[in-house]
């Protein structure tokens, strides 16, 4: 083992006991990890466990860094020692951004051959005070992890360690809660979605004024007064001059006396024919009737009887629905 691999693993054990003596553990064993096998640092075994403790140490600048190894590749490097580099710009930013780097950074990667792995981040800042410490990793945005535990470990100028814990991120629960928080949130949209829906839709057919005049379609029918309660059919005739148009009638027994305050009678239905036998659609020149009949159109409606809540004047004075009758076409005028 070269020697600067021999001292940054004694580093590493140096960082990682300190950090089980603070928080009262004791090993029975330990050794380092395997790196091929993709193991954390250290391995401990403790309460029957092994613990495994990935090690990074975060300092000022990369210069910093990269003078501390050259210098451990002579000695190690002891937990509380003080090794200054250049530092560029603020020190207090500088070490909170290495410390979220570092995080980034172990956050990232995978690790087997434990019961439990956690992160170590040692914090190379002799410049920085404890509060702004504490400050900055409090404000942490911690990625999506395998660690169960995170810290944060740094020599107080009096001696000894602080340490400070940061909420670990699990893929296992993270992702999946993750995954399912969206779901949720997605089809209790969707639920909430359907019942405003439902919920317009129904104060629209119950307190929006309900609405009927010539060549409305089915759909704008249901919209105003719902389906009806029972449908006729009559079907249309082709005599020897005229044609008359096959009828759908749609019959309401729901409504009482009409607003106008006459009774039309009930059951009240609405009558449908097809669009060339509408006024928008009547003309001599009409190919569609001579080869198909009624059966080539769609239908609107024509005229309405019985009771239903609206006024037989919203009808213009020359409409049939004023009669409830239909109109005919005169089978001599199509060419």
């Amino acid at each position: 083992m070269r020697l600067r691999d021999k001292n940054k693993e004694q580093h590493e054990k140096s960082v990682a006991d300190d950090l089980l003596k603070k928080l009262g553990k004791t090993p029975v064993s330990d050794r380092p990890g395997n790196p091929d096998n993709n193991e954390p640092d250290r391995l401990y075994r403790i309460d029957k466990k092994t613990i495994g403790i990935e090690v990074v140490t975060a300092y000022y600048s990369e210069g910093e860094a990269k003078a501390t190894a050259e210098a451990a590749a002579e000695k190690p490097i002891a937990p509380g020692e003080i090794r200054l580099g250049k530092v560029i710009g603020s020190p207090d930013d500088s070490i909170c951004e290495s410390i979220r780097e570092n995080l980034d950074a172990k956050c990232s990667k995978k690790y087997s051959g434990t019961d439990e792995t956690w992160l170590c981040i040692n914090v190379d800042a002799p410049l920085t005070e404890l509060e702004c410490l504490k400050e900055c990793v409090d404000n942490l945005d911690v990625p999506e992890n395998q660690f169960d535990r995170i810290y944060v470990t740094v020599s107080k100028p009096e001696g000894g360690m602080e340490v400070f814990e940061i909420s670990a991120r699990k893929p296992s629960t993270s992702s999946g809660k993750l995954m399912l928080h969206k779901v949720a949130l997605f089809a209790g949209g969707l639920f909430v979605g359907i019942l405003i829906g439902v919920g317009a839709v129904y104060f629209f057919l119950h307190h929006h004024p309900a609405m009927l005049r010539p060549n409305m379609t089915m759909s704008e029918v249901e919209l105003s007064f719902g389906k009806p309660d029972r449908i006729d059919v009559v079907d249309g005739r082709i005599g020897d001059k005229y044609e008359s148009p096959k009828e759908i009638l749609w019959v309401y027994s729901r409504y009482k006396i009409t607003e106008s305050g006459e009774s039309y009678g009930k059951p009240g239905h609405i009558r449908f024919i097809p669009m060339r036998f509408t006024h928008q659609k009547w003309g001599p020149d009409d190919d569609t009737a001579r080869q198909y009949g009624e059966q080539a159109d769609t239908f609107r409606t024509c005229s309405f009887s019985g009771s239903f809540p609206i006024r037989k004047k919203d009808w213009a004075a020359d409409d049939f629905g004023l009669f409830d009758g239909v109109p005919l076409k005169e089978l001599q005028k199509v060419k």
